[in-house]
């Protein structure tokens, strides 16, 4: 329908000049994480991209599924280019469990602090003074660290003068 001789001056504008003329929608999470000249990034009719954005892309020839659609988070529903943007996402927005981290449980995250300090109660040895969940990530894997944690810093300390205390 178009000459190729139109020129847009933004992006909005030839998204909705592609929508409105031609019907067709570019994926947003493509926009933002393929590594690809505008030209080269696919357009797609509205079912198809749906599709496209749950399933990833079909080979239209051979009607295969090519790739797995775009990642969301389960945390924040927020929908993620790839896996790599996925894990980085989780890394930087949603908290793991140091002590399941370093027993090889790589991949389990909390939504937020709250939820992975109900992990630390129930699983681990969390130190119930207000001062340390003030403080936050102060658990143990072992009763024992707790107790030796506890003698450390509450019993030691508050029988120390305040001038002991800052030595």
């Amino acid at each position: 329908k178009c000459d190729g001789r139109v020129v847009h001056n933004s992006m909005k504008a030839l998204k909705s000049h592609l929508q409105k003329e031609h019907n067709l929608y570019y994926c947003n999470m493509c926009l933002s994480g393929k590594k690809v000249f505008l030209s080269e990034q696919e357009l797609f009719t509205k079912r198809d991209l749906d599709y496209h954005r749950r399933f990833g892309d079909i080979t239209i020839k051979s009607g295969k599924k090519k790739g797995i659609g775009h990642p969301m988070c389960k945390f924040c529903n927020t929908c993620l280019y790839d896996n790599d943007a996925l894990f980085e996402h989780l890394h930087k927005v949603h908290y793991q469990c140091h002590i399941c981290q370093a027993d090889g449980n790589l991949y389990e995250y909390y939504e937020n602090y709250d939820s992975l300090e109900r992990h630390f109660e129930v699983e681990h040895f969390l130190c119930p003074d207000p001062n340390c969940r003030a403080d936050r990530f102060v658990v143990f894997r072992k009763r024992v660290e707790l107790k030796a944690h506890h003698v450390k810093v509450h019993v030691l300390t508050s029988n120390m003068s305040s001038a002991q205390q800052r030595r």
